[in-house]
């Protein structure tokens, strides 16, 4: 199975609500979940791993919270069937 890791760099107000965020984007992208938040050299980078290219819609939910954030990258990834 195909997924996808969606790259954006996020604000530091992003980084403190992330789990809120996270939540609410899962309830409303269910097939969503986060893979990783890091702190490079003063940069906030977001992961997402995703079934598909969302990345638009991800950017537009963030927006209506009153997050801003730039998308990056996308990374295809081949998972074995159950992970």
């Amino acid at each position: 199975m195909e997924h996808y890791i969606l790259t954006f760099r996020a604000p530091l107000k992003t980084l403190l609500a992330r789990e809120e965020l996270i939540r609410t984007l899962e309830l409303t992208i269910p097939h969503i979940q986060l893979h990783s938040f890091d702190l490079d050299d003063k940069q906030f980078i977001m992961r997402i791993k995703s079934l598909d290219r969302v990345e638009d819609e991800i950017q537009a939910r963030l927006l209506e919270l009153g997050h801003r954030v730039a998308f990056i990258s996308s990374n295809s990834i081949s998972t074995a069937l159950g992970a």
